[in-house]
């Protein structure tokens, strides 16, 4: 960790004094708190600006896509046809678990999950800044069509979001 004086003039005068030097973090420092703190930071305001994006008339009632209630019922057997077609092996894993939740306990997983990915991601990208671009980042990935477009699908993408998550917070740790 590297510190240095910085000495700064007096704009009144122009000259300098010892009263005006002071000790300034060096390159390495730039970051103030720990990655953890960060990365809780950038969760805690991705989460929120997905809760009202995309959360706010869903909190308790969510909408379902027609083809994602074999997920919401954990009907296995009518999930095996998309995992066969599309690959979805570990998705059906997930639908064999056995415990069945309401649509909005899924629902806040799938946003938990998918706005720990986004600020694990942003945090990565961004890893030497301070707070201020991973949270333009993560706000902005939340903010997009997409998000909303892909969130009638919660049931069916809870597994690969926190498979993602898990992915990109080891990434971060690493």
């Amino acid at each position: 960790m590297s510190r240095r004086k910085v000495t700064f003039p007096d704009t009144s005068t122009g000259t300098t004094s010892p009263n005006w030097t002071r000790t300034m973090p060096g390159p390495d420092q730039a970051v103030t708190g720990s990655l953890s703190q960060r990365l809780a930071l950038t969760f805690l305001a991705t989460y929120a600006a997905l809760l009202l994006v995309v959360g706010a008339g869903q909190i308790t009632d969510p909408f379902i896509h027609y083809d994602d209630y074999p997920a919401l019922v954990l009907f296995a057997e009518a999930y095996y046809e998309k995992t066969l077609a599309e690959g979805r092996w570990f998705n059906y894993l997930w639908h064999l678990r056995g415990i069945e939740t309401p649509a909005w306990v899924n629902f806040q997983l799938y946003l938990v999950g998918w706005s720990l990915f986004v600020a694990a991601a942003a945090l990565n990208v961004f890893r030497t800044t301070g707070l201020r671009y991973p949270l333009l980042l993560s706000v902005l990935v939340v903010l997009s069509p997409q998000t909303t477009l892909i969130s009638g699908w919660f049931n069916s993408l809870i597994p690969g979001i926190w498979l993602m998550a898990a992915y990109t917070v080891t990434a971060l740790f690493v």
